[in-house]
């Protein structure tokens, strides 16, 4: 758990100085909640592909939604996950990726 938040964190990190370099990141990244993905995959798509002004096909859509269709969450037996079982604590983590959630305004 600790070794992949590290990892994450700095992929963020550099990705963050990177875009900030290019003149910010407002309009380049798009941030999506698992839970919104779970409850409604196909509306998170819309909205990225809105996000960068990108067309998504009705064909996309179809392949999407069969896929889904034929890939059910639960199909091989629910996985439960916390943050606990990998030794860390939600404080911990929001801290360590803090100056991001400052940044899109997930601390306000």
């Amino acid at each position: 758990g600790a070794a992949q938040t590290e990892y994450w964190a700095r992929a963020l990190e550099r990705t963050m100085a990177s875009l900030d370099r290019r003149g910010g990141l407002a309009d380049q990244l798009v941030d999506v909640e698992f839970q919104d993905l779970l409850a409604d995959p196909i509306a998170v798509v819309e909205r990225v592909y809105d996000s960068f002004g990108m067309p998504l096909l009705a064909s996309t859509v179809d392949l999407m939604r069969a896929y889904l269709a034929a890939n059910p969450r639960g199909a091989h037996g629910v996985h439960r996950y916390s943050l606990d079982a990998f030794g860390l604590s939600a404080a911990g983590v929001a801290e360590r990726f803090g100056a991001y959630r400052a940044l899109r305004g997930y601390d306000a």
